[in-house]
């Protein structure tokens, strides 16, 4: 060590000593200790329970989601920050059990008698205490991760009783604040990572910093730590997954070597330029109307959920895209407008289910808007039909060019880079009869539907292909039902 980490070694053990958080210890297992750097370009002493947290049973008990604590400032005006002083050295290790905290330092064998920062159970067990401590409150005027708490009201008045309150409780507890990291009664403030206002939400200003300065990545785990942390914001980046494709790619085993492409830095340069504009998004309002916009492409979905803002003006509150998958790119149109709308349903589920609004649902596939009573569906609509039920929504028909948030959404060229799928229909329709879609020897997954499977049969004995392929069947092969050909429920295309 150096000398200026000797001095701050003992300054910590003889502090920490005064204070009764650590003693002397005689026992036979330790951790070690290492050096950590604080913001401020100091360091701090961390103790290494790695192998410790590894023979630990697990606390199961759950942490807030920070994407779902955020979605509670809904109509807020004014903020109030607090950041706890100390928080886990108020809870005590269990007597008898101090001895399993124990450190090696330069100057003796030392164990905790307050719980330490490092131990696998130290954050279920203090939003546990928190939780309690501040039960009456949340997800009504606050919201906690925790040592990180955030007061939220509609106006300054309430929110000085607000403030009050949550006060009281933690110190009923001898929960002291830090004031130096806190923030009383402000407009906007910066919380879990996201700079929160009366307007919404935006990426906070050191992150929008970090990304524009990451440099050009040169391995996978290099590329894996870029898209890990843009990942955490691509609520805010339109067209995320088709941006951020030729770069996800880069990062599967099976690519071989890490090459860094033309088109990888197309993309990381993108992420960046839509990271460098701030977008704000509103946040979520229970009492607000919702629109959810949806569409697809040949090749993807996309989706844009929002309400109305300032004038009454509708904004985004998210932004939603993905690739189709292989067997996806099969459907008809008429299917891919409407997983548009069931996957939007599924990834805004807080926001749509028991909306006290009908939730109205624009696409620019006309046939959609009779979803809700059509008859005739086959087993795949089935299945998002029951999921649509837990619903109340309507959908209406918008013309293409009225619907260009979600629809550049879906048509992002970067989805379309797998030039292995040139043909996505095993069929397409001539007047009745239904025909080979392309040149090409391909096999792909059907869904059992009486329908397709009648006009399958129908034509075996009509298909020149098929009576040929049928004739060369080994003994022994088993046709099931006269419905598939070849390898239990695949059907072959050869031509």
């Amino acid at each position: 060590m150096s000398a200026d980490e000797l001095k701050t070694l003992r300054e910590y053990i003889d502090d920490n000593l005064a204070k009764g958080w650590i003693r002397e210890s005689t026992s036979q297992v330790a951790s070690p200790t290492m050096w950590v750097p604080k913001k401020d370009g100091t360091k701090r002493l961390v103790v290494d329970y790695r192998k410790l947290n590894t023979l630990t049973k697990k606390d199961r008990y759950p942490l807030p989601l920070a994407t779902e604590l955020r979605d509670r400032l809904g109509g807020a005006t004014i903020f109030t920050k607090m950041d706890l002083r100390n928080g886990y050295h108020l809870i005590r290790m269990k007597e008898g059990e101090e001895w399993k905290t124990a450190f090696k330092t330069r100057y003796g064998l030392y164990e905790y008698q307050v719980m330490p920062f490092g131990l696998t159970n130290a954050p279920a067990t203090f939003m546990r205490l928190m939780n309690n401590v501040l039960s009456p409150y949340l997800d009504t005027c606050c919201i906690c991760y925790l040592d990180d708490i955030l007061v939220y009201s509609s106006n300054e008045d309430q929110h000085i009783k607000d403030v009050s309150s949550i006060l009281e409780s933690l110190a009923k507890v001898d929960l002291l604040c830090k004031p130096s990291k806190c923030e009383f009664h402000v407009t906007e403030t910066e919380f879990l990572g996201f700079t929160v206002s009366s307007q919404g939400l935006k990426m906070s200003k050191d992150k929008v910093k970090a990304v524009l300065e990451w440099k050009q990545p040169n391995t996978i785990k290099e590329l894996q730590s870029f898209l890990g942390f843009v990942n955490f914001y691509r609520r805010f980046i339109r067209g995320y997954s088709g941006i951020a494709t030729s770069l996800t790619n880069l990062t599967k085993k099976n690519q071989g070597s890490f090459e860094w492409t033309v088109e990888a830095q197309e993309a990381f340069d993108t992420l960046k330029q839509a990271v460098a504009k701030e977008p704000i998004l509103l946040t979520f309002d229970p009492e607000k109307p919702i629109i959810v916009e949806t569409d697809s492409s040949d090749f993807a979905i996309g989706a844009v959920l929002s309400q109305p803002g300032q004038n009454e003006k509708y904004q985004p509150i998210a932004f939603y895209s993905r690739k189709l998958s292989p067997a996806e790119l099969n459907y008809e149109i008429y299917d891919k407008e409407l997983l548009a709308i069931v996957d939007a349903f599924r990834e805004w589920r807080v926001y749509l289910e028991g909306s006290k609004y009908t939730v109205q649902v624009y696409t620019d596939h006309k046939n959609l808007v009779y979803f809700t009573t059509t008859k005739q569906l086959n087993r795949r609509q089935v299945r998002w039909s029951e999921t649509m039920a837990n619903y109340n929504f309507k959908i209406s028909y918008v013309k293409g060019s009225e619907n260009a948030r979600a629809d550049a959404l879906s048509r992002k060229p970067e989805y379309q880079e797998n030039k292995s799928y040139e043909s996505y229909a095993i069929f397409k329709k001539e007047g009745e009869s239904l025909v080979y879609n392309a040149p090409q020897l391909a096999a792909t997954h059907i869904l059992e539907d009486n329908h397709l499977r009648i006009k399958i049969q129908s034509h075996y004995d009509k298909d020149a292909t098929a009576i040929r392929i049928r004739k060369t069947i080994e003994p022994g092969f088993t046709i099931e039902n006269e419905t598939y050909t070849f390898m239990e429920k695949y059907t072959f295309r050869v031509k």
